[in-house]
């Protein structure tokens, strides 16, 4: 069932340790499904991370996705996104797994 994260930004830099601990040690099941949708951006990627900045992969981006999950759903139409082309809701899984296998593939080979 998906977890919808609505409403609201969540970014790794707002969560203190024991808040990661407790996400990773929580009610999420060993396959969650994100859907994130409905949010309000507002000086989003104003900073980017310099990894990201160092590897030309982000210019200031609403939503950045690591492809650290086959199964993200991100439906937010007027959002800019890295990748160009993010995972929906209304994607089948099969095209979620290969979009994520290329991705990965791209990840741990050409970076």
């Amino acid at each position: 069932m998906p977890i919808p994260v609505e409403g609201g930004l969540l970014t790794v830099t707002d969560l203190e340790p024991d808040s990661v601990a407790a996400i990773t040690a929580g009610d999420l099941g060993s396959d969650p499904r994100v859907t994130v949708r409905g949010n309000i951006y507002a000086q989003n990627g104003f900073d980017p991370a310099r990894q990201l900045r160092d590897l030309g992969l982000s210019q200031g981006e609403d939503v950045v996705w690591d492809a650290s999950n086959w199964n993200n759903s991100f439906d937010e139409p007027k959002a800019s996104v890295f990748p160009p082309l993010l995972p929906g809701s209304a994607w089948p899984d099969f095209s979620k797994r290969s979009y994520w296998k290329i991705l990965d593939f791209a990840i741990k080979n050409l970076l």
